[in-house]
């Protein structure tokens, strides 16, 4: 079926291969730069490398919401080098630590049985895990984003059902490429094998051996000869495998970067902190979109506000009459009397009073009454009475 271009915005809940298609042949020439890169996938290693990248560097553009093809022009292959090589990383450190797991487990016989419905059922999880993981690292551009773990088992918990569509698709693409790839390669096998038998057969025959040994040398060089003559024809099969391959890589990487779209990928900070509010899919309606915060709601408080508020207005209507009591608490206003220590204004009487102080310390002027002390003029009797003395004496002496 067709996809609408409302269909590739935002995020949508189902037809993540339908989708994943309509992205990958959204412009015209989308096979070139296939071609090209499946042709330089053909070097050991490196190429391998570059495929694995430049499918996330793809993945990565659609899971920011950006709705292209994989890029045409200007590819920059030390670029999709080193991303592959970080999801190589990845996959090894996550495989390394499953195998050691399992393996201690499956030292202890009672737990081992215990866990082997948990073991088939995680063989089959974990690799779309692991592009989950991939993906994530490929939006951050480091290695350590593939190792919050908090993050990536809420983003895995919130929609197992869409991963569990992808991987249904994922079965789906295996089993056609392998069918496709089985043919075209096992048939020139068969055919090179068939040859080859046939060849030393008759020169055994021709050649009177009998001895096995000689027959077995006689069929290793003949596979030698049968190796080089056919190189170019698996050169070419292993060209096709890589253009498959990378098809099916885009696809699947793809479809997971539209199913990472809930998770608001523009509003992510560092790879650890809280993951934002998800984004619904707009066929759920308003209901969905309100309930949407509230998962969030630990994470974003500042989110969550506004999903309380509105449920705050109901409450409002019956806490009105307890909030009224609390009115009373205007009577903290007495707290305005506390601050009537303006009676402490009095303190100006007791300023007042220090004038009286003052003033009776003017009486202290009195003092210089003290300047009476003149009237140690009285002494002025003792003249009068030296005076009385010399008449008196005077007085005898007539």
């Amino acid at each position: 079926m067709a996809v609408s271009a409302d269909e590739l915005n935002g995020y949508r809940r189902d037809r993540y291969f339908a989708r994943s298609w309509a992205l990958l042949t959204l412009e015209k020439g989308w096979w070139k730069p296939v071609l090209i890169m499946a042709l330089f996938g053909l070097i050991p290693v490196v190429g391998i490398l570059a495929l694995v990248g430049y499918a996330l560097e793809t993945a990565r553009v659609t899971a920011w919401g950006i709705n292209a093809g994989p890029k045409q022009k200007d590819l920059k292959f030390g670029t999709y080098i080193v991303t592959g090589f970080k999801a190589v990383v990845i996959a090894l450190a996550f495989g390394l630590a499953y195998s050691i797991a399992t393996g201690i487990l499956s030292f202890i016989p009672v737990i081992n049985l215990i866990l082997i419905p948990v073991f088939i059922v995680a063989a089959f999880v974990y690799p779309l895990c692991i592009n989950v993981i991939q993906v994530r690292a490929s939006v951050y551009g480091r290695i350590s984003a593939g190792f919050a773990f908090k993050n990536i088992f809420e983003m895995i918990k919130h929609d197992m059902g869409g991963l569990f569509r992808i991987f249904g698709m994922g079965i789906v693409l295996g089993i056609a490429t392998s069918l496709i790839m089985g043919i075209i390669g096992g048939s020139a096998a068969i055919s090179m094998i068939v040859n080859i038998g046939t060849q030393a057969l008759t020169i055994a025959r021709t050649q009177n051996v009998t001895d096995q040994s000689q027959v077995g040398l006689i069929m290793l060089a003949l596979l030698a000869r049968g190796v080089i003559q056919m190189g170019p024809i698996f050169l070419i099969i292993g060209y096709i495998g890589n253009v498959v391959g990378l098809i099916v890589m885009l696809l699947m990487q793809n479809a997971i970067a539209l199913w990472m779209r809930q998770f608001n990928v523009p509003a992510w900070g560092q790879s650890n902190d809280p993951l934002p509010p998800f984004i619904n899919d707009p066929r759920d309606g308003a209901a969905a979109t309100y309930a949407a915060p509230a998962p969030v709601a630990p994470t974003a408080p500042a989110t969550a506000a506004p999903a309380v508020a509105p449920v705050a207005v109901p409450v409002a209507a019956p806490a009105p009459a307890p909030v009224a009591t609390p009115a009373p608490a205007t009577p903290a206003a007495p707290a305005a009397p506390v601050a009537a220590p303006a009676p402490v204004v009095p303190a100006t009487p007791v300023a007042a009073p220090a004038e009286p102080v003052a003033a009776p310390g003017a009486p202290a002027a009195p003092v210089a009454p003290a300047a009476p002390a003149a009237p140690a003029a009285p002494v002025a009797p003792d003249q009068l009475r030296i005076l009385r003395d010399l008449q008196l004496s005077k007085v005898e002496h007539i």
